[in-house]
Formats: structure tokens, C-alpha cells, sequence
């Protein structure tokens, strides 16, 4: 007989055409006989299965119904308990999923764990009285279930270089059933970007991000990587298991030597400058930006690259709110008045855990946009007082209106700190730029240009 408490609580056995026949379902007597099954040695006392399933009856109710539920379960299933005066003990061993799901796990074998690992413990079970028993069931459950997760995690993570589509599987499985857990969420959108699934992973990445803003997560730096250098314009892998690279920059040379001589004088220490990258959809600026925010990574300042989404640009304060997350990260944010720190967990509440005393107030409109400015041009001033700042922001067409006027302030301080800004952006939508920008309106490629671009695609490794 084969007793499965993984996934459905059942007791089985072989069938005349060898095919399992369901002996019993979950209902008390089958609650015994698990419990028995599974304690030390296959034995249990009277008393102690009587406290376990009767709780709600007295001691000599209990017993006689224990001695009734014995009787009903040998008439089902044979003689496979005796009893031993005051206590029961199983006939012979019977075969239970979750002793095998453990021996796996001790020995390693984590493959048959994976496989015998049907879904949680005896989860669909309760009675009158039983009350014990299901607390006990809880527990086996949260500990069976931890060593599942660590199963499938180590699986998943062993996968991804050489069957990335399992590990996309394995852990879409894993993040079902714990989708308040970020890590998992990464796990399965690293796994689809290997797997050369780009829409899924950016759907996935999509959903996260909305997640995230929901349930005030941080997005964690592997999470930008994904999203930023793999999911959106990096290496991405292709069906043949080779990855896509994109190809060196062409006709924007120009434009990269005047980004890179200007970063290297902030990183100098002369007053840093606004540039806005200018151009229509597809043109290169996200290319640009990448490139430039590569290679100033090399200099002696800091980088942060950000990106405008279109699903926020009707949520104010949207892409502030990345922004200051991001730079909270950046060594020397902490040293913004008690003021500003208010004003920030305002504005992103996962800041708390970093500001521990602030206490977000309510303000006006025209009130909170003036004071979140300067929350936002304290922090640059604290963040740079360490280190020249590089801020990158792509797709700034898609930015909700709150962030670009906010954004559209910070003229006077780049011309008095070592912080460069680059802004790229369509043509399609007019704003007030910071004073003394510097604007690079990249044109269309020349014929001879977009066939060193194909050619430099087509060459690609």
C-alpha cells in the first residue's frame, strides 16, 4: 500500500491490472493511521490518539470512539495496525510519500525529491475534535514545505546554464506558490532571459515591478541588471542556445567622445552639466546611454542608470520615487536632515526601514512638490558630497509629469556639485529642461552607416 499525504491525502493499492485503487480518503481513520505511520517506530498510545483526534470529547468517549475507528478502518483496509495493550503499532511498514520525500532530501537526490514533492502536507483535512492533529499536520507542513523550496531552488539555480526551460518551469512552480517572495519572482524572470523567452521575461518583469511599487519591495541591483542590461537591450540568448549581441556603436561617435569628455571633467571636479539626448523612437539613445553608462563605470564617480516606464506616466511622483530608492543605496544618503528623510518615506514607504525615526505628513499639492524638490536635491547634495554622480535617465518621454518638473529643478545644483545628468528622450513630448542643458539631437543613420550597423549585427558573437 502506498499512503501519499503530499499533494491529496489518500491511502492506495495495487488494483488487479496493476493500475492503484483508492482504498481511503481523508477522514479520521486515515488520520490515525498517518500518524501512526509516520511517529517513531510506527507506534502511538491510545491516550495519545485519543487526545489528537477526540480533543473535543471525554476521555472515555474518546476511547471508545478510537476502539470504533479501529474496528472501521481493519473492515477497509485489512489488519494493518495491532494493538499492543495500551498502544498501536503498524503491521508491517507502509510505504508513505513523505518518508521517501525525506530520505531523498537527506541523500541528496534531489531530482526524485522534486518529483515526489506532489504539494503540501495532508492540506485538505479538518474535523470536529481534531484539532491537535491538524496543528501537528501544520507544522510537518511548514517544514516540508521550506525543504521543498530549498529543493527546487538549488535545482533551479543548477539548471540554468544547461536546461534553462526546466529551470523556467521549476521556478514559475516555486514562485506560484509563494508569490509574496521577491527572490523567487528574480529567480523565474533570470531563468526565462536564459531560456531566450524575452517577451515572458519582460511580462514577468513587468508584473514585478508593479508588485514591487505595490507591496513597497526595493528592487535589488540583480533585479536592474536583468531589466536593464538583459531583458531590455543587453545579450540576450536566442533559440539556438547562442546569445544576441548588439553590435558597436555607429554614427553616434561623435556624441559618445563630447558625453565621455564632459563626465571626465565632473569626475575632475569642475561643475557638472545637463544633457538631454534628443531623437525619434528606435534611433539609439537607449544604446547611447548604455554605452556611455558602461564605460563611465570605469572612472572614479558613481552610476546610476534609471528608466522611465510608460505604465507609470499617469502616477505622480512615479519615476522620483526609483529614483530615490536608488539613490538611498549610494554611499552618504544618510546624511539628509530629519526633515527631507520625512518627506522621502513619503514619497516611497519602503524607505522606512532605512529612515527608522522618519514620519511621512500629508501637504498640499503645490506644497508637496516644493518640499519632495528639495528632499530629492538634499539627497544629491548628501550622495555627492561622496563621490561625482552620473544619473542616467532613459525614456524620460514616458516620466509622469510630477517627476519631470521636479527634474526640471535641478539646473542650479548641477552647475555647484560634481553631478552629470543625461536625459534621453523623444521629440513627441515638450518640457521645461534644467537651465544651461546641453542638448544631443541624434539624426538618422546615413545608407553607409545602417550597412556597417547590419553588417556589425550580422557579425555579432
Amino acid at each position: 500500500m502506498l499512503l501519499r499525504t503530499l499533494g491529496t491525502f489518500e491511502l492506495l493499492a495495487p488494483g488487479e491490472d496493476g493500475r492503484p485503487v483508492r482504498l481511503m480518503g481523508p477522514q479520521k481513520p486515515l488520520a490515525m493511521l498517518a500518524y501512526i505511520a509516520l511517529a517513531p517506530g510506527g507506534r502511538v498510545s491510545r491516550d495519545h490518539l485519543a487526545d489528537l483526534l477526540w480533543q473535543n470529547l471525554a476521555p472515555e468517549r474518546a476511547r471508545r470512539t478510537l476502539r470504533q475507528t479501529l474496528f472501521a478502518l481493519r473492515q477497509k483496509v485489512g489488519d494493518v495496525l495491532v494493538a499492543d495493550g495500551e498502544y498501536l503499532t503498524l503491521a508491517a511498514p507502509i510505504a508513505v510519500d513523505r518518508l521517501h520525500f525525506d530520505e531523498a532530501c537527506e541523500q541528496g537526490r534531489l531530482e526524485e525529491a522534486w518529483r515526489t514533492y506532489g504539494g503540501h502536507f495532508i492540506a485538505d483535512f479538518a474535523s470536529s475534535g481534531s484539532a491537535p492533529f491538524e496543528h501537528w499536520c501544520d507544522r510537518q507542513r511548514t517544514r516540508l514545505r521550506a525543504a521543498w523550496f530549498g529543493v527546487g531552488e538549488a535545482l533551479v539555480q543548477a539548471k540554468l546554464a544547461g536546461a534553462p526551460r526546466d529551470a523556467a518551469e521549476m521556478a514559475a512552480r516555486l514562485r506560484d506558490d509563494d508569490p509574496s517572495r521577491a527572490d523567487l519572482r528574480l529567480l523565474h524572470i533570470k531563468a526565462l532571459v536564459l531560456a531566450g523567452d524575452r517577451l515572458a521575461a519582460r511580462a514577468e518583469a513587468q508584473q514585478f515591478e508593479q508588485l514591487a511599487q505595490r507591496e513597497h519591495w526595493r528592487l535589488g541591483d540583480e533585479f536592474r541588471r536583468l531589466r536593464e542590461e538583459l531583458i531590455v537591450d543587453r545579450a540576450l540568448p536566442v533559440s539556438d542556445g547562442r546569445p544576441w549581441r548588439r553590435p558597436e556603436l555607429v554614427g553616434r561617435e561623435i556624441a559618445f567622445a563630447s558625453l565621455l569628455t564632459e563626465w571626465g571633467a565632473t569626475v575632475g571636479g569642475r561643475p557638472g552639466s545637463v544633457v538631454v539626448v534628443r531623437g525619434s523612437p528606435g534611433i539609439g539613445k537607449t544604446m547611447l546611454l548604455d554605452e556611455f553608462s558602461a564605460r563611465a563605470r570605469g572612472e572614479n564617480g558613481q552610476v546610476l542608470v534609471a528608466r522611465a516606464r510608460r505604465v507609470n506616466t499617469d502616477t505622480p511622483y512615479a519615476l522620483m520615487a526609483e529614483l530615490v530608492d536608488r539613490l538611498v543605496e549610494l554611499p552618504g544618503s544618510l546624511g539628509v536632515s530629519p526633515a527631507s528623510a520625512d518627506i522621502l518615506v513619503g514619497l516611497s514607504p519602503a524607505l522606512s526601514a532605512v529612515f527608522r525615526s522618519a514620519t511621512p505628513r500629508a501637504h498640499a499639492a503645490d506644497e508637496l512638490l516644493r518640499l519632495r524638490t528639495q528632499a530629492l536635491l538634499e539627497l544629491l547634495v548628501a550622495v555627492t558630497d561622496e563621490r561625482a554622480l552620473l544619473l542616467c535617465i532613459d525614456d524620460l518621454h514616458w516620466a509622469d509629469e510630477a517627476s519631470r518638473q521636479v527634474l526640471a529643478k535641478l539646473g542650479d545644483l548641477v552647475n555647484a556639485r560634481p553631478l552629470m545628468i543625461v536625459l534621453a528622450t523623444r521629440r513627441t513630448r515638450e518640457w521645461v529642461a534644467p537651465e544651461n542643458a546641453r542638448y544631443v539631437d541624434l539624426p538618422p543613420l546615413s545608407l553607409e552607416q545602417v550597412a556597417l550597423l547590419v553588417t556589425g549585427v550580422a557579425h555579432a558573437d
